[in-house]
């Protein structure tokens, strides 16, 4: 959906099945998650126009991930902090970026992120053909020659995105997530997992918004039973950020197989340990949509989000859902944290047993 206020007449209506394009700006700078969910659009992209050169901008601490998929050429690394201030030291960074990207000489912009500050990257881009999403906000859609009508506001965003794929004829293809992990990768990763029990169950207990985070105590108690029920392994995965969140899990997983990696894998190396888990136990948060991008069913905890908008991508997930009123209300601050209180250890513990094996019902307790 646009601002109603946004004037839309200067949108081009020409087909864009059939245009060619040699040099491709693709702008989806964050979050994590979202640039995980962004990458079957850059597999159709690539396959739509097989002689392109295809440059990312992202932001530097999520570069790490995509350089290595073979997806794209080149990355321009956005440095929001460096752009986000009115010192000297940022318009200097903002003029340097506005005139790499002019540099670049493109013929295709594709803008994802859909805010007026990556609206404006992609008008800096100069390109003839710039492309956005009919839910983009701030007026960005003005900046943008095409249209792609990503649906009503509770559809799957992997969905959403891939109207772009649809615009531009590619529509029809496959969703790819393939990251092109490296045998050195997958080795550190099993090596790193090689010395404990399986089956193997990945935790992820933090995420940014307080109002995401399930309790820690929480998570460590359904992930205890789950341990005591299979004699596998329990494996705490996260930043070091996460680590008094880990200390209170382990709190409850006393006497039980546990593998702490807080704080130390990469993006990638992080990946591949998803990728030889046998389930990730998590929030709404970018390692669940990693997870699923690697085909390692889920089992998320929805609590502001909504998991029709926000849930993982695929098959084999488990989705558990407050029932409260305020439920889906994406609100980053709360004041009685009700859906906290009704969600349970004991309500996971089923759904970690289920996961895999069928279509993500959601559970609402």
């Amino acid at each position: 959906m646009t601002d109603s206020k946004t004037n839309l007449r200067h949108l081009q209506v020409a087909p864009l099945a059939t245009i060619d394009a040699r040099r491709i700006c693709f702008i989806k700078p964050s979050a994590l998650g979202d640039v995980v969910q962004a990458i079957p659009v850059v597999h159709a992209i690539k396959y739509r126009f097989p002689a392109a050169s295809i440059t990312w901008v992202i932001n530097d601490h999520l570069a790490p991930l995509i350089e290595k998929t073979g997806l794209v050429d080149d990355v321009i690394r956005f440095e929001r902090h460096r752009l986000s201030s009115i010192h000297s030291s940022s318009r200097q960074a903002l003029a340097q970026l506005t005139k790499s990207l002019a540099g670049y000489r493109f013929d295709l912009a594709i803008d994802l992120q859909g805010l007026l500050r990556s609206a404006m990257l992609g008008l800096a881009t100069r390109a003839p053909v710039r492309i956005g999403l009919a839910s983009a906000r701030e007026g960005s859609a003005l900046t943008y020659t095409h249209l792609a009508q990503d649906g009503p506001f509770e559809t799957n965003a992997v969905e959403r995105y891939w109207s772009v794929a649809r615009l531009l004829g590619a529509g029809g293809l496959e969703r790819s997530f393939s990251l092109n992990l490296s045998t050195a990768e997958q080795a550190w990763a099993i090596d790193q997992l090689v010395r404990y029990p399986k089956p193997w169950l990945a935790v992820h207990p933090g995420a940014k918004w307080i109002t995401k985070r399930f309790p820690a105590e929480k998570f460590g108690q359904a992930a205890g039973q789950w341990s005591r029920q299979t004699g596998g392994t329990v494996v705490i995965v996260g930043t070091g950020d996460d680590r008094p969140l880990a200390q209170t899990m382990k709190e409850t997983l006393i006497g039980q197989p546990t593998l702490d990696l807080l704080g130390k894998t990469s993006l990638r190396q992080l990946a591949a340990v998803l990728d030889q888990v046998d389930r990730l136990l998590t929030n709404d948060t970018g390692p669940m949509h990693l997870a699923a991008a690697v085909g390692t069913p889920t089992v998320s905890v929805f609590t502001c989000t909504s998991p029709i908008r926000s849930g993982p991508f695929g098959e084999g997930h488990r989705l558990y859902q407050t029932s409260v009123p305020c439920r889906a209300s994406y609100k980053k601050e709360c004041d009685h944290f009700s859906c906290m209180k009704q969600l349970s250890a004991d309500g996971l513990v089923p759904l970690l047993d289920a996961a895999g094996k069928e279509l993500s019902p959601v559970r609402a307790a």
